[in-house]
């Protein structure tokens, strides 16, 4: 069962990571938000599949598997923490973008100091001075001193922020949008609405499983608890951040578009009937006689028009230096490239 709802959060993480590298027309600021709490997920997940002694004292022998042990303890703490404080990265980035007060102050950097950084200083601080807390039976932190609150203090302190934030994320863009005040954009309404969306459904979903993974120690229900919340959490972003994420299919689509018109490079024979011809955004029939040539084949074009629209092509003025020579100018996706006469 561990295997099964783990493997399964690591999965989906793993293609929704995949998927946002590759697009690269989203939000560059969420986008970067977005791929380091998957990434913060992936990493906790994977390593709680590998944190059982048991399983390194087969490998490793005398107290090699403790040490890995503790590695994997403190690194845990770190991913764990890492994902709660990507989570207020997330719903700061929501905030500010519903409410618009901070959009322009919030840097990338920020987020990564809120990410990484803070998680990284109390991680180091931790287990500098006490390193032998971490490890045991679960490669875990000691749960019955107070280490433990170095990951459910700044826990309990993020997600109650984060649920403020997200009332006046909700309140905000239904207050603008009522009065017709902020949003006209519609575009950019429906990305907020959604960003909102998935972020209230997944802050309460990390917030329990975080707290079902501090309770393992406690009781054996609890363990299957977070290996059910664990394989939904991850199953729960993969649908709210890439297949029900309208943002995600329109970067998609304008991807694919600009994909198309980078593949579409024609040479186009011209010929002039005056001495100086200047061509400008559109073409008229009969203007000039054109061959065109496609990558993936010859075409003809028709009444002396282009296949692709007019409004799709770029025109250049070039000078004919006779009324009866012939210009050969080559385009790629709309823009000339060359031409010669």
């Amino acid at each position: 069962m561990t295997i099964s709802g783990c493997g399964l959060s690591v999965l989906s993480l793993l293609i929704s990571i995949i998927i946002y590298v590759c697009l690269g027309k989203l939000n560059r600021i969420h986008r970067n938000v977005r791929i380091n709490l998957m990434f913060a997920m992936l990493m906790s997940y994977g390593l709680y599949l590998t944190s059982d002694v048991t399983l390194w004292e087969d490998i490793l022998e005398g107290e090699e598997a403790d040490w890995v042990c503790m590695g994997l303890g403190i690194a845990s703490h770190l991913t764990f923490l890492a994902m709660t404080f990507w989570m207020f990265a997330e719903c700061l980035f929501v905030f500010s973008n519903a409410t618009a007060f901070f959009e322009s102050d919030v840097k990338l950097r920020t987020y990564y100091i809120i990410g990484w950084g803070i998680p990284s200083i109390i991680v180091g601080v931790t287990a500098g001075a006490l390193y032998d807390r971490y490890g045991g039976q679960a490669c875990w932190l000691d749960t019955d001193g107070g280490l433990i609150w170095t990951l459910v203090g700044p826990a309990i302190m993020v997600f109650t922020v984060n649920i403020l934030l997200l009332i006046l994320s909700t309140r905000t863009m239904l207050i603008a949008e009522k009065m017709e005040l902020r949003y006209k954009d519609e575009q950019k309404l429906t990305f907020t609405k959604a960003s909102v969306k998935s972020a209230i459904f997944l802050n309460p979903v990390v917030g329990i499983c975080l707290a079902c993974r501090y309770l393992c120690h406690a009781d054996v229900i609890f363990e299957y608890q977070f290996v059910v919340l664990a394989g939904l959490q991850g199953l729960l972003t993969f649908l709210f951040y890439v297949v029900w994420n309208p943002e995600v299919k329109h970067a998609w689509k304008k991807g694919k578009e600009d994909e198309d018109d980078d593949d579409w490079v024609s040479t186009t024979r011209v010929r002039y009937p005056g001495t100086t011809t200047s061509v400008g955004d559109s073409a008229k029939p009969g203007d000039m006689s054109r061959e065109q040539s496609f990558a993936g084949g010859s075409h003809e074009s028709r009444d002396g028009q282009f296949t692709r629209s007019a409004s799709q092509v770029s025109f250049y003025t070039l000078n004919s230096p006779t009324p009866d020579d012939d210009v050969y100018a080559t385009f790629v996706a709309g823009q000339k490239i060359a031409y010669k006469s």
